[in-house]
């Protein structure tokens, strides 16, 4: 038997391929829920186990990944729904400017952010000396992540249009170069 929809502060999993509408709908998830960034290499199995410990209402999908999320689904006796495409159809019609719709001034406030402390998302760990295990970031932790990507190395800026990586989003070097090119204003 299937669940009822997730209610605020359930864990929503998510199986997906790097993509703008799964970035999106994984930042727009943590206002009320926690998403758990399933490895997308993983088999249902796998995804199961690491799913079995904490309380997953939902399981979210890119549509290559909808058979695996329908068998995960059910195997947990949860739902699955496939990742809105709302970015598709937002951006469609607008392309990018070169100046970005945020003024300068409103980007130029990251560096005195009151970052919460509160659950932002959950990864998982390789599972190189046994199976993997979800592990709870912060906001906080995130933020700090993305300010060594902003200072750092990386020096994302507003400047930044592309983020053209390799690191899947589920790793957190992926999550928070997404998260670091957003926060600089790019």
């Amino acid at each position: 038997e299937v669940e009822e929809e997730p209610t605020t502060g359930d864990v929503v999993g998510y199986l997906s391929a790097n993509s703008v509408d799964y970035a999106l709908s994984v930042l727009s998830c943590t206002n009320n829920y926690l998403p758990a960034l399933l490895n997308a290499r993983w088999t249902v199995s796998e995804c199961v186990d690491a799913l079995k410990p904490g309380r997953v209402a939902l399981i979210l999908h890119s549509p290559s990944f909808k058979d695996a999320a329908q068998q995960i689904a059910a195997k947990l006796s949860i739902k699955c729904k496939p990742i809105p495409d709302f970015a598709q159809q937002r951006f469609a019609s607008r392309p990018l400017s070169s100046t970005g719709s945020q003024s300068k001034r409103d980007r130029s406030h990251s560096a005195s952010v009151v970052v919460s402390r509160k659950d932002a998302f959950i990864v998982f760990t390789s599972g190189t000396t046994s199976s993997s295990k979800g592990v709870v970031l912060s906001h906080e932790a995130l933020y700090s992540q993305c300010g060594a990507k902003l200072f750092g190395l990386c020096g994302y800026s507003e400047q930044t249009r592309l983020l053209a990586t390799t690191v899947p989003f589920f790793h957190v070097g992926g999550l928070s170069s997404l998260l670091a090119v957003w926060l600089a204003g790019g």
